[in-house]
């Protein structure tokens, strides 16, 4: 390798290349893997704008996949049911293992999650349909049970912590795994055997009759078994069957995601048309909303921005100058760019692009439109062609969902 390349790469992306070469295959990055996980969940903005051409060295296809889908579900603004489901198996593990005071950034919680993971990609392969959330909480329980339960490292008691079983077994002079040595961990130790003895030779205490049981010694007995012994725990009944099957969990997770996607688009109608008629129908509290429901929002807030957008284009090609056909017009006059800008983002989300002022290093400001399937609006200072002054031509971007574009340059002698 060329010597200028290889100073080029960064001290990961070489480490990537010698996997490569000695496995003959790309091989994810587990630190890597963990920290855009966490990232897409708690912080999927910034995720959404991750460069993942910049770590293709250290994530293998299907990862890179995996987390090429999740930018594009948190850029479009979607509700995927596999992405729902996906990021409530992780807030589920990470409070459940906070909860038993496992810290959620070491290698068994990143253990625990790698097995939730391969417990719900094998689920839909078993069961003939995707899990539920009560499908999700019990695969989350099982596996972490399993791997910080009792006999688990990670959930033993520190040395000097309180056990009620050192104390019985203290008293009881000593036994078990965790007896007489304070819960020190050693095996107990076998008394010596016994030496063979002469029975002995009879005498008078040998025609007295037994000794009288002192009265209470039987409860006394029966009270110290109870106390060394682990209470039996009553019998847990049988989960009842699924009478419904797939059908009614495949409803489940849709009535989910019609509620996520009714909210989103409310709130955007509630900003962009605070009068609609629609905002006036209230759901029934505690029942989803229907699809014909869902989709009459969506529709209203797709017109409403749609023209919005469209309006405002034609107001601003009618006063720029460049032929009909050029997708680059030149406008001044009174006219303020940023403006418009700031009114066409309104209820939009930001994204970012791999490269160039809309990347997250650049300077340009592009946001993507609820309802408008791929409409964005962009905002940034280009270069002046004619004087070569940099960043200094107010311009404004419209890409459309098929990727064509129209753009807009301030030029105040025009």
């Amino acid at each position: 390798m060329p010597s200028d390349i290889r100073d080029w790469l960064a001290p990961d992306q070489w480490r990537g290349i010698e996997a490569f070469y000695i496995e003959g295959r790309l091989r994810t990055d587990r630190d890597l893997f963990e920290r855009l996980d966490r990232q897409m969940i708690y912080q999927p903005d910034a995720f959404a704008g991750v460069d993942l051409d910049r770590h293709r060295l250290l994530l293998d296809d299907e990862d890179r996949a995996h987390f090429a889908a999740a930018q594009k579900v948190i850029a479009d603004g979607t509700q995927d049911p596999a992405f729902i489901r996906y990021r409530r198996a992780r807030l589920d593990a990470d409070r459940t293992l906070e909860a038993k005071g496992i810290d959620t950034d070491d290698s068994v919680a990143a253990t625990v999650r790698k097995d939730i993971r391969d417990g719900l990609h094998s689920f839909e392969a078993i069961e003939g349909q995707p899990p539920n959330g009560e499908d999700i909480a019990a695969i989350v329980a099982q596996v972490i049970d399993r791997s910080v339960g009792e006999d688990s490292p990670a959930a033993a008691p520190a040395d000097g912590a309180f056990d009620p079983g050192n104390i019985i077994l203290a008293q009881a002079g000593g036994g078990g795994s965790r007896g007489g040595g304070g819960g020190s961990g050693r095996p107990p130790q076998l008394p010596p055997a016994a030496t063979p003895q002469r029975p002995p030779a009879p005498g008078p205490g040998h025609n007295q009759p037994p000794r009288e049981i002192p009265d209470g010694l039987p409860t006394a007995i029966e009270r110290w078994r109870r106390w060394t012994q682990h209470p039996v725990p009553p019998p847990v009944a049988p989960t009842p069957p699924d009478i419904a099957g797939p059908r009614a969990a495949a409803e489940q997770i849709a009535a989910q995601d019609r509620a996520a996607t009714y909210d989103i688009y409310r709130e955007h109608l509630q900003k962009l048309d605070p009068d609609n008629a629609l905002l006036k129908l209230e759901t029934v509290p505690g029942v989803p909303p229907d699809r014909n429901t869902v989709d009459s929002y969506e529709r209203e807030v797709k017109n409403i921005v749609r023209e919005k957008v469209d309006k405002k284009v034609e107001d601003l090609r009618a006063r720029s100058t460049y032929e009909d056909t050029s997708r680059i017009r030149t406008i001044g006059g009174d006219v303020d760019l940023r403006a418009d800008f700031e009114r066409l983002k309104s209820s939009g989300t930001r994204i970012y692009m791999a490269k160039g002022q809309y990347s997250k290093d650049g300077n340009g400001e592009l946001y993507l439109l609820p309802g408008g399937e791929g409409l964005r609006v962009g905002f940034r200072m280009a270069n002046d062609m004619r004087t070569k002054e940099k960043n200094s031509v107010p311009t404004l971007d419209v890409i459309y969902p098929d990727n064509s574009s129209v753009r807009f340059h301030y030029n105040n002698e025009r």
